[in-house]
């Protein structure tokens, strides 16, 4: 009997050290995906004071757009991502953009394969936006993104954060 009783003393002065040191023990379990990578290891790039990045530069019909994202691993390649793209005209209403196969659509997505390696920062490639009237503000958002050799990072809906840039 004396020694399951000291057997469950040690036990509780197990759990009161765990219990009591809790915050150093936890981590956010959210962060972290099914194949065992951060789930949000891929996005839009900020500087210091909070900036995000995009360039373009208007072009008959439309505007050749693109933006600064960053690798945060620092261990996985991503090798492709998925930006969807909408746009709105000086009033802030939605406009209507041109697919590739000829209809319009109030956004786009636009997929690029371009590699970003551990911690990099660097410019999408650029794609042209033709939008039915004059686009005013783009805005942008990562849907997905691929990490070589591991698989598709789906970003869901309620977590994708929306950029917005007003076109001089």
């Amino acid at each position: 009997m004396k020694k399951y009783g000291i057997r469950l003393l040690s036990l509780c002065l197990v759990l009161c050290f765990l219990l009591g040191n809790a915050s150093a023990l936890t981590f956010d379990l959210s962060k972290w995906s099914s194949f065992g990578t951060k789930s949000y290891e891929f996005g839009f790039h900020k500087n210091d004071e909070g900036l995000t990045w995009a360039e373009w530069e208007r072009k008959t019909k439309g505007v050749n757009f693109c933006v600064k994202l960053h690798n945060f691993s620092d261990s996985h390649y991503i090798d492709g991502y998925t930006l969807e793209i909408s746009a709105q005209n000086v009033y802030e209403e939605p406009i209507l953009l041109k697919c590739s196969d000829g209809d319009w659509y109030e956004s786009l997505w636009y997929t690029g394969d371009k590699t970003y390696k551990p911690g990099r920062i660097a410019y999408s490639e650029y794609f042209f936006i033709e939008g039915d009237e004059k686009i005013k503000y783009i805005s942008v958002s990562l849907v997905k993104y691929h990490v070589k050799n591991v698989g598709t990072v789906e970003v869901d809906s309620a977590d994708r954060k929306t950029l917005t840039w007003t076109i001089d």
